[in-house]
């Protein structure tokens, strides 16, 4: 995100275990855009790079399971605008693109 007072969520970076990353970010139509990521590294869309910080968000446990399912999300042209990732341990995460990035996390979904 940068590294301004009013800063707002640019971009998802899920760590997957064995090292690698998945970077869940808005494109410039707005679509979602899902690319790997090169973690600890920033996206090479972050320039320059020391205007751009990560956050790592405490409330997420350190290891949220494998994913469950993961259900998209399209506008009214069929261009994808989101997605929702379930995963085994019950949290979910809601990504939603447009105008501004938005980020939903919940820790226990029953079922």
């Amino acid at each position: 995100m940068p590294r301004k007072a009013e800063a707002s969520w640019e971009a998802l970076e899920l760590i997957l275990p064995d090292g690698g990353s998945v970077v869940l970010t808005s494109g410039t139509d707005w679509t979602l855009r899902i690319e790997e990521g090169s973690w600890p590294d920033l996206p090479g869309w972050c320039y320059p790079p020391q205007s751009w910080s990560a956050l790592e968000l405490d409330a997420i446990p350190s290891a949220l399971g494998r994913f469950r399912k993961v259900a998209p999300a399209y506008n009214q042209h069929s261009e994808l605008v989101g997605t929702r990732i379930a995963f085994a341990g019950g949290a979910a995460v809601t990504v939603r693109t447009g105008e501004q990035f938005r980020l939903e996390l919940v820790l226990s979904h029953p079922g």
